[in-house]
């Protein structure tokens, strides 16, 4: 084994560890939540099948994930079965993503460990919410559809079409909107090759347009169009199906990946220049789909299917295709440095929106005239590092003070989550830096320094690879409460857990009367939405939920639950009134009138904005209300 060999073996360890501690274990939360508890739900837990969400949706059960949970779980305890499952998940990812950066960088181990330590410090985000994220260490479908994926694209850059394609089956059979994401990739990469596959693809939008046309099963909903108050629930809870909901720092960072593949694949040659180019174009034919056929006809067909997640794939690939764009300037002098800070200035700067979108400008102004401009001033790009440092400052250096200042007046007790500090990509622009100016040198580090701080990174990633606090581990070890389930009336019927997600499901081993993680399955049921929409605009009428539960961050300042006796019995007055309400309450709020209290097994935090910064609460009772006889 040859000394760079031991190198970048020793710096993939590294890097691999480093993305899983900057990118931790948070538990059973968001998705996760979803797939997990619909399987679990089979294991002996029926009542929760009755849940409106379960009830009312079955998109989550087309996955071939659900019965590979469903076999893990009858090994191991939910709590460790979602953990097995999402360690499983990010493997498979992070094994696709190498196999993608050894392939683009043709077999050259200092580009190959520069891509990935690229893709480990970069956000990848890609929601017009940012609610999105590839490579998620959760227990859901998406990392292994996603591994599958970013193979499949390593096969093709390969000339390994049939394993190409077997890798997209692979995919498909996981998450089919991420398997269609990488199938019109693919199938431009094979235009932009072979100009025939245009009538293929002309043929399959035919065949798509008949089956519309007879009402087929899915492709009948073309032509479906959303009913108004379904498209207007969507839009107000779940606002990232529609392009046209976005904000400026979408388009920004949109437009500043766009940049990137455009120069990336204008600099290089053969397979990956290709594949940049049919990225690109695979981009913005999806994201034209979004707008004219989602936002604009309101397609339901469009709308569920999410083109837009195409955007994933430009996520991933954006950071090799700098690495690339950095070796291609280390002969154009003052002009690839300058332009390097363009780049720099537009990632710093992508939160204030459009403010970034002129240094993209300077960027491809600077690469398309880069043989006439052999001569620039370095200052000039001196001057650029020094914005990009400013923005570095406002964006990420500034809210890392308020998380301190939070942090040094946070409650005893509190176990700090990660999530909140690598959230801010602290390290992305400097370390970043530093990976670009290393590679553009040509030298990988001696294999005892590539060893040392693979140890370090190992640590590291061992010590916080898991960022559940006590409560979500509480939780998610199906220990319920004696006292608090005692509590509630007995029956099966539907518990309102406000503030809450899945307490009601995990402890109380009940339906949620209203939750905010049943929005996430809006879209692809009506009477799921006619139900949760009524039940969650009524419980944000009356006081009960922060407008954040119907208007996807809402804001909530100032705002406070009514839990007044007249007010719980407007709630148990409903005819579909829930068995009992749960109400979270902080350390020093008084006790409600009419509630039991009862202490919480284990005390919660929430980090909450406030008029000055940012401030912890730290809640340790629950005041229940029974609503006697409830119906279903």
């Amino acid at each position: 084994m040859t000394r760079d060999t031991r190198s970048a073996l020793c710096l993939a360890l590294g890097i691999l560890a480093a993305y899983v501690a900057m990118h931790p274990y948070r538990g059973i939360i968001a998705d996760a939540l979803i797939y997990v508890t619909r399987e679990w739900s089979a294991q002996g837990h029926e009542t929760l099948g009755r849940d409106l969400l379960f009830a009312s949706q079955s998109q989550t059960s087309l996955s071939a994930f659900g019965p590979l949970l469903r076999g893990v779980l009858q090994i191991l305890p939910v709590d460790q079965a979602a953990q097995a499952m999402a360690c499983l998940g990010l493997l498979l990812w992070c094994a696709g993503a190498g196999l993608l950066v050894w392939t683009l960088a043709q077999r050259a181990s200092l580009t190959a460990c520069a891509m990935a330590a690229l893709l480990a410090l970069a956000p990848l985000t890609y929601a017009p919410s940012a609610s999105f994220h590839a490579g998620e260490f959760f227990a859901v479908p998406r990392p292994f559809a996603e591994g599958f994926a970013l193979g499949a694209l390593a096969a093709l850059l390969a000339g390994r079409r049939m394993l190409a394609l077997f890798a997209l089956l692979a995919c498909a059979l996981f998450h089919p909107l991420v398997g269609l994401t990488c199938a019109v990739v693919i199938f431009a990469y094979c235009a932009l090759e072979d100009c025939r596959w245009l009538v293929a693809g002309a043929a399959g939008a035919g065949l798509l347009v008949l089956a519309a046309v007879f009402d087929a099963p899915f492709a009948g909903r073309l032509f479906q169009r959303l009913d108004g108050d379904w498209r207007a629930l969507l839009e107000a809870r779940t606002s990232y199906l529609f392009l046209t909901r976005a904000g400026e720092a979408f388009w920004a960072d949109l437009g500043l990946r766009a940049t990137i593949l455009l120069i990336a694949g204008l600099s290089c040659e053969g397979a990956p220049r290709r594949m940049f180019l049919a990225l690109l174009l695979a981009c913005a034919g999806c994201i034209g789909v979004s707008l004219i056929l989602g936002d604009i006809l309101s397609s339901l067909l469009v709308v569920q299917a999410q083109p837009w997640r195409v955007l994933w794939i430009a996520a991933v690939l954006t950071p090799p295709a700098m690495v690339m764009i950095a070796l291609r300037q280390r002969d154009n002098g003052d002009t690839g440095r300058l332009m390097l800070a363009c780049l720099a200035c537009a990632f710093a700067w992508r939160e204030a929106g459009l403010l970034s979108l002129p240094f993209c400008g300077g960027a491809l102004f600077l690469h398309a005239r880069r043989a006439e401009m052999k001569r620039i001033d370095p200052r000039m790009a001196i001057a650029l590092w020094t914005l990009a440092g400013a923005g570095w400052l406002i964006f990420t250096a500034l809210p890392l003070a308020m998380l301190a200042r939070a942090l040094l007046g946070a409650p005893a007790g509190l176990d700090f989550e990660w999530v909140y500090l690598w959230g801010l990509q602290p390290l992305a622009l400097p370390v970043g830096a530093l990976v670009i100016v290393w590679v553009q040198r040509g030298a990988l580090p001696a294999p005892r320094k590539a060893a040392l701080y693979a140890c370090a990174a190992c640590v590291f990633a061992f010590a916080r690879w898991d960022d559940r606090g006590a409560f979500e581990r509480a939780l998610e070890r199906n220990a319920p409460p004696v006292e608090l389930v005692a509590a509630i009336p007995p029956g099966d019927a539907p518990v309102l857990w406000l503030g809450g997600g899945k307490e009601s499901w995990y402890w109380l081993g009940r339906p949620n009367w209203a939750a905010g993680i049943q929005a996430s399955s809006l879209v692809f049921s009506q009477p799921l939405a006619d139900i949760w929409g009524a039940r969650a605009g009524f419980l944000v009428e009356h006081r009960f939920e922060p407008p954040g539960l119907v208007a996807y961050g809402g804001a909530a300042h100032g705002w406070q639950r009514n839990l007044e006796p007249e007010n719980i019995a407007r709630l148990c007055a409903r005819q579909d009134a829930p068995a009992a309400i749960v109400a979270p309450l902080d350390e020093n709020a008084p006790e409600p009138t009419g509630a039991r209290i009862i202490a919480a097994p284990v005390a919660s935090f929430a980090l909450q904005p406030q008029a000055h910064g940012l401030n912890w609460v730290k809640r340790t009772r629950y005041a229940i209300f029974a609503c006697g006889q409830a119906h279903i």
